[in-house]
């Protein structure tokens, strides 16, 4: 088995009449966390670059 860690930037560009500023997620476990407790919300929201 192969484990590894790294540290990635992260961006995010929303929409800010669909999300407040102070909803988004500061850390990356608040990301994970608000990606999980919010998947109905942001299916088909989404894209990637």
């Amino acid at each position: 088995m192969l484990y590894a860690t790294t540290v990635e930037p992260i961006g995010v560009i929303y929409n800010t009449k669909a999300l407040s500023a102070d909803k988004l997620p500061k850390t990356y476990a608040e990301m994970i966390t608000f990606l999980r407790d919010n998947k109905a919300m942001l299916q088909r929201q989404g894209g990637d670059f």
